[in-house]
């Protein structure tokens, strides 16, 4: 039975999602069965997800409130 991983991101930047595509890509799809949950994945991305599971996350800050809150520190 293969091992399940979950990545979880809220993609208010560009870097939560791709950081962790990148570690997925180097795991063996014949050992793992890989999960994605984001926020959202932008449509030019959508052919790197199709090997994966994804599920969608539908209530998260935006990347507007998440700016704002770096930006008060």
């Amino acid at each position: 039975m293969k091992k399940k991983i979950l990545f979880i991101s809220e993609t208010v930047t560009m870097a939560h999602l791709i950081r962790p595509l990148k570690v997925a890509s180097s795991l063996s799809l014949d050992d793992y069965e890989i999960h994605f949950a984001a926020t959202k994945v932008p449509d030019f991305l959508r052919n790197e997800f199709a090997k994966y599971t994804l599920h969608e996350i539908n209530n998260s800050v935006s990347e507007k409130q998440f700016l704002d809150a770096i930006a008060q520190g």
